[in-house]
């Protein structure tokens, strides 16, 4: 978890709803930030998204 204004964010969440859109609208160089540090936390999950969005092609 990180602490974000104060309150806490669970890092992977985050990131998801800038992937996704959901939200806030869809952010694809904010959603590589956020899944960034979930996998900088050991968040395996993150590691492999942010893997496959930087072997995608995908503009950041």
């Amino acid at each position: 978890m990180l602490k974000l204004n104060g309150s806490l964010v669970n890092a992977h969440w985050f990131s998801k709803v800038h992937y996704w859109g959901r939200v806030v609208p869809k952010d694809y160089k904010q959603a590589a930030h956020w899944f960034s540090k979930a996998a900088e936390q050991g968040d395996a999950g993150a590691q492999t998204t942010l893997k496959a969005i930087m072997n995608s092609g995908i503009k950041l």
